[in-house]
Order: C-alpha cells, then sequence, then structure tokens
C-alpha cells in the first residue's frame, strides 16, 4: 500500500531534519588566548608547598596594590589579568618566623583566576 502525500511529505521533513541535527559540528581551533591561559594554568599548579618566592617569582610578578608579608597577589608575567594569590611562611635559619626576603617559603597557592591587573 502507497503511502499518502501528506506522510510522505511528513516522512521526508522528519528524516532530513534529524540528518541536520546529528551532523557533528567541527570544533574550533584553540585560540592563542587558550594557550596563553593553559601556560598560567601549568605554571601555577607547578608552584608547590616548601618552595619559594624566588620559585614564585620566576614565572609570576607581584601584582600592585596592597600585601602583606605571609598573603600577596601575583600575576602571570606574559599576562597582567591572570592572577593567583600566595600564602608565604617566613622564616630566618633558625626556623624562627620573620618577615621578608626571596627565600619565604609558599604555604598554599589558589588557583589562577582574572581580574584587571592593580596600579599603583
Amino acid at each position: 500500500m502507497l503511502a499518502s502525500p501528506r506522510t510522505a511529505f511528513a516522512l521526508i521533513i522528519l528524516l532530513g531534519s534529524s540528518a541536520i541535527v546529528s551532523a557533528p559540528q567541527p570544533e574550533p581551533a584553540p585560540s592563542s588566548c587558550c594557550t596563553m591561559v593553559e601556560q598560567a594554568m601549568a605554571a601555577a599548579s607547578a608552584i608547590k608547598a616548601g618552595m619559594t618566592r624566588a620559585d614564585v617569582e620566576k614565572k609570576f610578578r607581584l601584582d600592585g596594590g596592597i600585601s602583606s608579608a605571609y598573603v600577596a597577589n601575583y600575576v602571570f608575567r606574559e599576562c597582567p589579568t591572570i592572577k593567583i594569590e600566595v600564602g608565604f611562611e617566613r622564616m630566618d635559619d633558625k626556623g624562627r618566623i620573620i618577615t621578608g626576603g626571596p627565600s619565604d617559603m609558599v604555604k598554599y597557592v589558589s588557583r589562577p583566576f582574572l581580574d584587571y591587573p592593580v596600579m599603583d
């Protein structure tokens, strides 16, 4: 038995629309911005507790604004809108906590986040 013209038309529309919906869309190529974000994430992930402030400052630089000796925001050298917060434990050679210097030990590092650079 032959289908009615309406049924045949509906079947053609249904099959055609499902082919359009299920067609895979090509993925866009990653931009250079994505590459920079990945570099910043890798650099932040490489910072571990026990490393020094000098180690942090190889890939990041101190952000402007107010910071303390124990907690400071750093910006990624390649893109100053990518930041991390780093907590430090400051010790002298006898194990006493003190203030200041490139040998301060990293206590923690945050995940990277976005914010405008602070200018002062």
